[in-house]
């Protein structure tokens, strides 16, 4: 299984909004290797906090860019 790996930002009126920065990839049951489209953005605090949700394109077995 793929992930997406994304960052949560704040945006208009305090709506949070998730910003895609790249792939992560799975193997053998845990994900092995992270690939970096862009580069986050620390928060307030200097963190940078990214959080992995399932490709689903990769799931419907679409490809990226098609």
């Amino acid at each position: 299984m793929n992930y997406n790996v994304s960052q949560a930002r704040e945006g208009k009126e305090g709506k949070t909004y998730w910003m895609k920065l790249g792939y992560a990839f799975e193997k053998d049951g845990k994900v092995s290797s992270i690939k970096l489209d862009a580069l986050p953005l620390p928060n307030e605090k200097g963190e940078v906090w990214l959080n992995l949700f399932p490709d689903d394109q990769a799931a419907l077995g679409v490809e990226n860019g098609t």
